[in-house]
């Protein structure tokens, strides 16, 4: 090992506090204490001044920005509200993904930036570029929502997020201050003693993980009727949706850890945590600025659902400006009464156009509706985990991978309660199979989408 990998390892060996000397961290951490109590008002002032520099910022150091801008006759100095936003174009992955140096600040004046690549739901890659002070602020706004449900930077914990280490037999890695990786790719039945093992010895109190990859934990947990064993006082979920049924497994496994959950995406420009007194997230202004948008690209009243667009304060690399997500959301209250913070509350994250079937009429179906209508009783009390696959319209394959328990009275209950679901809109056949594959960062979806679903509607 030669000194510059000695070093690096030294370094992720030290507290979190002392390696986040160099970035921001601390000043985010320390603003964002005192900020998320502030009043409504004082929070708009302060969304205000960020909008005006990060448009400021782009149209003055991105030939990409620049040009937008001009060619829709818009000007930095024009933004004199929030409500001016509106004049600003909207962009997307495509716009960014396919100029993305045009898009991108120089790192002569970002500073030293760092490559990001994102499959998304299509799986073309998307890169764009992260300076160090977001990767800071990144850090202290994720672990300032931990905090609010009594997590500790202290605290050991286990991240179980999709990574491939060592073998069957070499499950589990130390990888920095009371900090354990453990590999997410031989959780089967088989191995099921040595994960139980690996999560014991390291004594660890948290875990940071997919909510896909902690289902499959906990179908194993109660499939040896071990809930309960492990002794995990929280369960950290992020980059998936997490579904009501997945919930509930979850927390039958696990029934003294506290699920902390909260919306994200890997571009940076929204977050939006669970509110500590209740299971529903909050927008942290802090963060971005989030619009909530119906068809029209106008913002959507309380109750209705609209695609998040988001505007990063922090994406200095790669700023992302009134940038859409794909992502449907339920809105909520202005204000979340049940802990007093002045921040936008979403009912519930509705699911991506990558979460989306069509029927044969071009009737749309959101696998959260599948979540809601199915996915409870015992349709699927004897399914590992199973996917959706579709490559033409009003026709749909499900795959499952079924437990030892599986029979043919639960493939008659599936068939019926997908009938059910489905209508006269969808021809569907159910396939028994022995795996699916997951993504190269070991990230599950549900659905295998070949067609084109576009933002033309949201409906059911």
């Amino acid at each position: 090992m030669n000194l510059k990998s000695i070093a690096i390892s030294f370094y992720y060996y030290l507290p979190p506090r002392l390696r986040q000397l160099r970035s921001n961290y601390r000043q985010v951490h320390e603003f964002y204490r005192d900020a998320q109590w502030w009043p409504k008002e004082r929070i708009s002032a302060w969304q205000l001044e960020r909008l005006q520099h990060i448009v400021k910022y782009a149209y003055e150091n991105t030939s990409g920005y620049h040009q937008l801008y001009d060619e829709a006759g818009v000007k930095p100095e024009d933004i004199q509200s929030l409500g001016d936003i509106k004049i600003l174009p909207l962009t997307d992955k495509a716009l960014l993904r396919h100029n993305i140096k045009d898009f991108t600040v120089d790192s002569s004046i970002a500073g030293h930036l760092s490559r990001y690549t994102t499959g998304g739901s299509s799986g073309t890659p998307f890169e764009f570029y992260s300076d160090y002070k977001n990767q800071g602020a990144e850090l202290a706004f994720v672990e300032s929502a931990w905090e609010s449900f009594g997590w500790k930077t202290t605290d050991r914990g286990i991240r179980l997020r999709g990574n491939m280490i060592g073998g069957k037999d070499d499950i589990i890695k130390k990888t920095g201050y009371r900090k354990y990786v453990l590999s997410s790719f031989y959780l089967t039945d088989e191995n099921y003693d040595h994960y139980l093992k690996a999560i014991e010895d390291s004594r660890a109190t948290y875990l940071h993980v997919y909510p896909s990859t902690i289902t499959d934990l906990s179908h194993l947990i109660l499939s040896h009727n071990d809930e309960g064993r492990l002794k995990i006082k929280h369960i950290l979920l992020a980059s998936e949706n997490l579904y009501p049924w997945q919930e509930e497994i979850i927390k039958a496994a696990f029934p003294e850890a506290t699920l902390v959950s909260f919306y994200g995406h890997t571009e940076r420009a929204i977050m939006a945590p669970w509110c500590e007194r209740e299971d529903k997230y909050h927008l942290n202004p802090f963060y971005g600025y989030t619009e909530i948008l119906n068809d029209k690209n106008l913002e959507v009243a309380e109750g209705e659902i609209g695609e998040l667009v988001g505007t990063s304060f922090w994406m200095h690399g790669t700023p992302f400006i009134r940038y859409r997500t794909n992502d449907f959301a339920e809105k909520g209250p202005s204000v979340c009464k049940k802990c007093g913070r002045n921040f936008q509350v979403l009912n519930k994250i509705d699911g991506r156009l990558s979460e989306i079937i069509i029927g044969k009429t071009g009737r749309r179906l959101s696998l959260t509706v599948f979540a809601g209508s199915v996915m409870h009783g015992d349709t699927f009390d004897h399914i590992k985990q199973f996917r959706f696959v579709q490559k033409e319209k009003g026709v749909v394959s499900l795959k499952v991978i079924p437990d030892s328990r599986f029979d043919k009275t639960d493939m008659r209950r599936l068939e019926k309660s997908l009938g059910a679901f489905l209508s006269d809109d969808f021809v569907f056949s159910i396939q028994l199979v022995e795996s699916l594959e997951r993504t190269k960062r070991g990230k599950f979806s549900y659905l295998e989408q070949h067609l084109n679903v576009d933002r033309s509607d949201n409906s059911q």
